[in-house]
């Protein structure tokens, strides 16, 4: 490595600084895995401030040559003569039409991403899409689509998004991870088991004595249809079956499966189930509001269990019965599973799957009628 820079040039001393320790590194002074002289050390052989070498340095950790070691000083990463790899890690997800505010579901997932790979030296940048956005009047999903996460390594899908747009980011070389659902058989995935949480949390409502349990689900899709096949094996397992007419059609947030609620209660005023399960926590908060305005008492005339423990679950009217997922767990094995199809090592597993836990709180009770 050169001692000194050139002066003479109309370039900026940590660009300089930059350029050379990129050129021993292509030329294999400094192979993958070891460490730079110390910061003090180049900083005397370039003649310029720790201050200046530590800028350039970080150009080349934020493009993805050097990696920052805490203490330790700047590792390589980049194979001598290679071409820079991206350190940006897209994370797309669908947007509900209006909803403008992350789901406290999605924050703590994402809370698991960021530090998964905030360690492995990634930077996660997120878009978010509506349905209406992805598909060309072809049916085709739209390739500008993909620009969403133009020089980006790796990208995360997550929730409800079509499996042809991960089957357009792989044939562009982009290492795809989904999460919180399964897709294409080639696409690695990350998703809890809803349908083993949801008969556990439904035959914990049948061990209670009830027989006759609505469900306060959303547009159909992989999770409602895991979640409401849980609650039916549990009512069928106990003799009883799952009618149609006690699917009340919300969705997962608070105010549509609020109003799906009310109008359910005002047709079945004489007909009531002892019990709801919603879709998840936010659907079960807006049935409990539903409840009480309509005059009705959570747990004394309908139990209420909802799915995800969210943290306002413990916080709600009474307190409640939900299912856990270890969310911010799905989001560090997402990170995971995408950092090594990056880097290499052992096979990603086709499917990451979590396991569940039911949480018992003051919203259930023996039905009284």
């Amino acid at each position: 490595m050169q001692a000194a820079l050139d002066k003479q040039k109309r370039v900026p001393y940590y660009e300089q600084c930059a350029s050379v320790v990129l050129k021993a590194i292509k030329a294999g002074q400094y192979k993958v895995g070891e460490f730079l002289p110390s910061e003090r050390e180049l900083s005397r052989r370039f003649e310029v401030s720790r201050l200046t070498l530590r800028k350039g340095l970080a150009d080349l950790v934020r493009k993805g040559v050097l990696e920052s070691v805490p203490g330790a000083g700047n590792r390589v990463v980049m194979k001598p003569g290679g071409a820079v790899k991206s350190r940006l890690i897209g994370c797309v997800m669908n947007r509900q039409a209006g909803v403008r505010t992350l789901s406290p579901y999605y924050a703590d997932v994402f809370g698991g991403l960021e530090a998964g790979l905030t360690d492995s030296g990634y930077a996660l940048v997120f878009s978010s899409v509506k349905s209406g956005d992805l598909w060309a009047a072809s049916g085709a999903v739209r390739i500008r689509t993909a620009a969403i996460i133009a020089g980006c390594a790796g990208v995360l899908l997550i929730g409800g998004l079509p499996d042809e747009l991960a089957n357009l980011y792989r044939k562009k070389g982009v290492a795809v991870v989904l999460i919180d659902r399964v897709g294409p058989r080639n696409v690695p995935c990350v998703h809890p088991d809803n349908h083993a949480g949801a008969f556990e949390l439904a035959h914990y409502l049948v061990g209670l004595g009830h027989r006759r349990v609505a469900f306060l689900g959303a547009p159909e899709d992989p999770v409602v249809e895991a979640r409401l096949g849980g609650l039916k094996k549990a009512l069928g397992e106990a003799g009883g079956t799952f009618q149609a007419k006690d699917f009340i059609h919300g969705n997962y947030e608070i105010q549509p499966a609020h109003e799906a609620m009310k109008a359910y209660l005002g047709r079945n005023r004489h007909r009531l189930p002892t019990a709801v399960m919603a879709v998840n926590d936010e659907a079960a908060i807006g049935a409990l509001r539903a409840i009480r305005e309509s005059g009705l008492r959570v747990p004394d005339d309908i139990s209420v269990a909802g799915f995800d423990d969210i943290a306002w679950a413990s916080h709600t009217v009474p307190p409640l019965t939900t299912v856990r997922i270890p969310r911010e767990e799905m989001g560090r094995a997402a990170a995971r599973a995408v950092v090594v199809q990056l880097e290499g090592g052992p096979a990603v597993p086709a499917a990451t799957v979590l396991h569940t836990a039911l949480v018992v709180r003051a919203s259930c009770a023996r039905p009284l009628r």
